[in-house]
């Protein structure tokens, strides 16, 4: 989705839109990976029989 994974901290992931070149669209494109997240661990969560929280945050 044209994010970059800018570093891991500790159990998190920082990923940045717009680098290294600007889109018109990197804010919708932000938020629509966060949810995809959220969507997928969900996903993975109920096939394992897990009950996986995940949070997704966007500035």
């Amino acid at each position: 989705m044209n994010g970059v994974v800018e570093r891991f901290i500790g159990d998190s992931i920082m990923a940045v839109f717009g680098v290294p070149a600007t889109h018109e669209n990197d804010a919708e494109l932000a938020v629509r990976a966060g949810i995809r997240i959220v969507d997928s661990a969900r996903s993975y969560g109920i096939n394992e029989g897990l009950e996986l929280e995940v949070r997704v945050g966007v500035h």
